[in-house]
């Protein structure tokens, strides 16, 4: 896991039950190194392109430990919040050029 928003909400989505994921399977950003690639599952920020999100870094080479890869699948929910429908996200543009 990686952002510190997403850190905050799982810990509390695991509190109030909504989320079941064993401790042993929640590992830092850091400690992936030792895992395959298709073992690997990261839940991340930045669905709307926020430019300081771990999602935007990722897409454009600038996070410190993650980096996404041609193939590499990317699941992306937001909320529209008043956006016209089909209109594209700022930051998946960057994520259809890596792949």
């Amino acid at each position: 896991m990686t952002g510190r928003s997403m850190l905050t909400n799982t810990r509390v989505a695991r509190e109030l039950g909504y989320l079941n994921i064993d401790d042993a399977d929640i590992i830092d950003a850091f400690d992936i190194d030792n895992l395959p690639d298709d073992k690997i599952v990261v839940m991340c920020t930045g669905s709307q392109g926020e430019p300081l999100s771990a999602l935007s870094r990722m897409a454009n080479g600038e996070h410190k430990t993650l980096s996404i890869h041609e193939g590499d699948t990317v699941i992306l929910s937001w909320q529209r919040e008043g956006r016209p429908a089909g209109r594209q996200q700022p930051g998946q543009a960057r994520l259809r050029r890596v792949g």
